[in-house]
């Protein structure tokens, strides 16, 4: 059995690195340091008689490492016993204290690192500023042109654009359609452009479409027929429906609404069209109310202003120029000038050769100049030639209307003068006639 036995408290090994991708070859090991030198043994206990053999004795507790210490001095040898009687061996006698260990050596400098091994390889294809990289394969990634992203913007110019999810938002995450945008306080919402003269959205169900377009100046809604439902022009600020049959505009900045043919205020037969504003014609003496086949059933008007007339007091019509009344045509024929004995022609009736057996009635009322006077004459054709009759003339006698002699089919004229001398005070004539063949040209 060893006098001496030593422990290694603690192994010491060199750092060591480790490389990504493949490894490289390891450098030398350093050499290792001086071993301290061995303390100085402890001197020997005195042997015990030789007898049975006693057990092992317990292992000393082991000395702190450190650097060794110079051996200790070994004990004296014990005298040896006189030899007796084999027996049982005695007990081992305690083993010596160990000495002190010697300090350890310093460690020897690490050898040079082994060269690394090479790297695995990554290519960038199409490389630029802002670009979002894609992965093409294990080894190569894409830098795509069309999709870039500088921290705030990520633009994406491509002729098509797939979104798998089934809604999008755009300023919500909580859509609410296919396509949901919250454009919060911002007016503008969404922009649409086109860089031809012609833009057009189409809202389509699975037959058909309604278009949306802006062309120069012009809105315009169309169905897929391609009719122009409406049509709304910033140029003239006008909106035309139905391919123009109806348009609003103005004139002379005023409202209008107008069209290519007949415009339909109200609908069912109980509608009402109420107005908060006169009703005008756009041009004097230029339109109808009615029409020949057209007729107004009934009119509730307080009164009648008829021909440039202006409003009387307590007078319902008011009527420049002739009027008919139930077959009764009347007029008025006056003038500034003074009446003179030739006169002037105020009323007439057409040649009429075949209208035998017609007939026709004029009177005549004058005022002014020198007084009143009444002429009234019954006409009758007899074989085509008109019968004037003067049946009554009552009066001053100032004024006279002489009837023409006609022959057979000849027109008949009635000319209102003064009887002797001119007759001045705004000489005029009411006249009224009843019957057939009126000569027009003379009415009003």
């Amino acid at each position: 059995m060893a006098d001496n036995i030593r422990f290694v408290d603690s192994l010491k090994v060199g750092a060591y690195r480790t490389l990504t991708n493949e490894e490289g070859t390891s450098g030398t090991s350093g050499s290792s340091g001086t071993s301290g030198s061995s303390g100085t043994s402890g001197s020997s206990g005195s042997s015990g008689t030789s007898g049975t053999t006693g057990t092992d004795g317990t292992s000393g507790s082991s000395g702190t490492s450190g650097s060794s210490g110079t051996s200790g001095s070994s004990g004296t040898s014990g005298s040896s016993g006189s030899s007796g009687t084999s027996g049982s061996s005695g007990t081992s006698g305690a083993d010596g204290t160990s000495g002190s260990s010697g300090t350890s050596g310093a460690d020897g400098t690490s050898g040079s690192s082994g060269s690394s091994g090479t790297s695995g390889t990554t290519t960038i294809t199409n490389p630029g500023n802002n670009r979002v990289l894609t992965d093409v394969d294990g080894t190569t990634i894409n830098a795509e042109a069309n999709m870039t992203f500088d921290g705030d913007i990520l633009a994406i110019n491509t002729d098509d654009l797939y979104v798998s999810s089934s809604l999008v938002g755009i300023g919500t995450n909580n859509p609410a359609a296919k396509l949901d945008i919250d454009a919060g306080t911002e007016n503008l919402v969404s922009n649409f452009t086109s860089t031809d003269s012609i833009a057009e959205i189409r809202i389509e169900d699975s037959s058909n479409y309604t278009r949306l377009l802006t062309v120069g100046s012009q809105f315009k809604i169309m169905p897929n027929d391609g009719s122009e439902i409406i049509v709304v022009d910033g140029s003239n600020a006008s909106t035309s429906f139905d391919s123009g049959k109806i348009i609003i505009d103005n004139i002379s900045s005023s409202g209008r609404i107008h069209g290519t043919s007949s415009i339909f205020l109200g609908g069912v037969s109980t509608s009402l069209v109420q107005f908060s504003g006169n009703a005008i014609p756009d041009a004097d003496s230029s339109r109808d109310l009615g029409t020949t086949s057209r007729y107004w059933r009934k009119g509730y008007i307080d009164s009648v202003m008829i021909n440039n007339q202006t409003e009387q007091t307590n007078t319902v019509a008011n009527i420049n120029g002739a009027m008919l009344q139930d077959g009764k045509t009347s007029w008025l024929d006056s003038s500034g000038s003074a009446l003179t004995t030739t006169g002037r022609v105020v009323a007439g009736l057409l040649g009429n050769s075949g209208g035998n057996g017609a007939s026709a009635l004029y009177m005549f009322t004058c005022y002014g100049g020198g007084g009143y006077q009444r002429i009234v004459y019954s006409i009758i054709n007899v074989g085509g030639t008109w019968q004037c009759h003067k049946d009554i003339d009552e009066g001053q006698n100032a004024f006279d209307v002489v009837a023409s002699t006609p022959t057979s089919g000849s027109a008949v004229t009635f000319t209102f003068k003064a009887r002797s001398t001119s007759q001045s005070y705004t000489a005029s004539v009411w006249i009224e006639h009843i019957g057939s063949s009126i000569d027009t040209q003379y009415v009003g």
